[in-house]
């Protein structure tokens, strides 16, 4: 009955969609892990290059301040921090990431969205609050707030440098809950 079976047509056309089945779906499966494997890759080589950005932003924050103290402004304005990768496939990727590599990477745009976000609007709002009076001492309040900056440059570094080496921050204490 074995060998009837294995001569039958229709016994060959069910192996043959059962194969063609699982190459399909087993091709498919290989596209989908080498796309999340290159838009990792996407997001490293995005972490590098702002690596390299990064001492140019502090040049100017720098300058800035330094303006500041001569009672004087500097416009912020300069070449946004790259996050195209970023934007464009976290949502992809989240699922793909460990909850250690999300939090770290949602740190480090963050903080360099707010250092763009105040670097650009640094001089309408300085204008605004000496035209209003809001700030008492407004030198001196967005000295502080550049050196902020300054320093949240230097934290995203150092998180930039953990995750690329495969060992991101904690940066919500979340592994080790008595270290807050």
């Amino acid at each position: 009955m074995c060998s009837e079976l294995v001569k039958s047509a229709s016994f060959w056309g069910l192996i043959g969609v059962i194969l063609g089945f699982l190459l399909g779906e087993g091709s498919r499966y290989l596209r989908y892990r080498l796309r999340i494997r290159n838009l990792k890759c996407i997001i490293r080589q995005e972490l590098k290059s702002i690596l390299v950005q990064i001492p140019q932003k502090e040049k100017i924050v720098t300058q800035i301040i330094v303006k500041l103290d001569e009672q004087q402004i500097l416009p912020g304005v300069s070449v946004g921090i790259i996050n195209t990768g970023y934007k464009q496939y976290i949502k992809e990727l989240y699922e793909h990431l460990s909850f250690l590599q999300r939090n770290c990477l949602h740190i480090i745009y963050e903080r360099l969205d707010v250092a763009d976000k105040t670097l650009f609007s640094f001089e309408h709002d300085f204008v605004s609050v000496i035209r209003e009076k809001i700030i008492d001492k407004p030198f001196e309040a967005y000295k502080g707030r550049f050196q902020d900056i300054l320093e949240s440059y230097d934290v995203v570094k150092n998180l930039i440098k953990g995750y690329l080496d495969g060992n991101p921050t904690d940066v919500f204490h979340e592994e080790n809950p008595g270290t807050h």
